[in-house]
């Protein structure tokens, strides 16, 4: 097996590119709405956030780099059961349909940390759950740029520290230009990247193994298309008790979240907000679908080749299993591998400008009172209650 996976100038060209364009939005939103800079527009856009973007930006929010690396090296080692957990993610935002959307649209808060106080009349209570939350966007926003950046250090040869650097300074940047229009349209074009770069790999994979009569029966022997585990021993791996319900339950966290909550009171109506949720049910879903067919065209390449390069010590972690087979399968194919590299730094993109953005207006605009635009006397604006239109 040929070990070298050098990146070509294509490659850089093609993730240049794709890494400039949400820069783009950023100065096109920040000269667009020079003029009407007051905070409304700047955290909310002025309240009048279309359906279409608010709802992918939901989407790629939370769907950063781990969840390409780590759902195709979990698919890779131990069957596909672990693409069930988009299921329960679905059925998270099924409840928070019912449930967050219409309180928070309703309150019209600016931040979600306001509601604690609201709710339990305690400013001890909204400060704790503002130092809990803000620690774990942080530690959240820390494992998406570390976790493609080391896949891509030792695969293609990026320094751990340039792709740290390269996400965080674009992702503060455009974030800080064009406020949340910029991070929301950016969110929706990272989107389309994000599902453009996994498919190459699914070509590529089954094409190796000689097409999907020959790709589907390998991977049916290696046991990695099995989806019968309804096991209820907690202390089975992967179960449709386990993804189903643990995952909904562990992902209502993300929906009841800053990020979230500000686009949803970003948006015109209260019915565009509930759509935003109904829309991500089948997004999600057919993630989860790509998620399942990028670690079947992993699986199938390597099994066709005959070298896994874990126990070949090709690479010295299965982590790295994603960005590895992209590069070597790839090679011969200039642009497509930068498309991939891209990939993983619009995944990260799409999480640490939302945390980033959030973060700031949780400690500024509802703790540190700071009076950075016009409107100032919206500081002091207590939430008013909804009345529908």
């Amino acid at each position: 097996m040929d070990v070298e996976t050098s990146i070509q100038v294509a490659d850089y060209v093609v993730c240049v590119v794709v890494l400039l364009i949400p820069m783009a939005i950023g100065i096109l939103f920040a000269v667009k709405d020079a003029k009407k800079a007051t905070r409304e527009e700047y955290l909310f856009g002025g309240r009048r956030m279309s359906l279409g973007p608010v709802a992918l930006s939901l989407f790629a929010t939370y769907m950063s780099g781990i969840a390409i690396i780590g759902t195709t090296a979990d698919m890779y080692t131990n069957g596909a059961m672990i693409t069930i957990m988009y299921v329960g993610i679905s059925v998270s935002y099924a409840i928070g349909l019912f449930t967050i959307v219409p309180l928070f649209y309703s309150l019209q808060l600016t931040s979600i940390y306001e509601y604690f106080e609201l709710r339990f009349h305690s400013r001890a209570v909204r400060m704790s759950a503002l130092t809990v939350g803000m620690l774990q966007t942080i530690c959240y926003m820390a494992v998406a740029l570390y976790s493609p950046a080391l896949g891509l250090q030792t695969t293609a040869n990026i320094p751990l520290w340039m792709s740290i650097v390269i996400v965080g300074i674009i992702g503060t940047v455009y974030s800080a230009l064009g406020g949340i229009k910029s991070v929301v349209w950016a969110d929706a074009f990272q989107c389309f990247v994000m599902f453009g770069g996994a498919l190459p790999i699914i070509i590529v994979g089954i094409k190796t193994a000689g097409g999907w009569s020959e790709a589907w029966p390998l991977a049916v022997k290696g046991g990695r298309v099995s989806f019968d585990s309804f096991d209820i021993d907690p202390r089975e791996r992967h179960t449709w008790w386990g993804m189903v319900l643990g995952c909904a339950f562990m992902w209502l966290g993300s929906t009841f979240n800053q990020s979230t909550i500000q686009r949803l009171c970003a948006m015109k109506t209260m019915r565009d907000a509930k759509l935003s949720f109904i829309l991500n049910i089948p997004i999600i879903l057919f993630y989860g679908v790509v998620m399942f067919f990028v670690g079947f065209g992993v699986y199938v390449y390597f099994t066709t080749i005959q070298c896994d390069p874990v126990t070949s010590g090709l690479i010295s972690n299965r982590n790295q299993i994603m960005p590895f087979s992209v590069m070597h399968a790839l090679k011969d194919m200039p642009g497509l591998a930068g498309l991939f590299m891209a990939t993983l730094f619009s995944a990260s993109l799409s999480t640490i400008s939302s945390g980033w953005f959030s973060a700031s207006l949780s400690t500024i605009w509802c703790h540190l009172r700071l009076e950075f635009f016009k409107d100032t006397a919206l500081a002091t604006k207590a939430p008013q209650p909804y009345v529908k239109p």
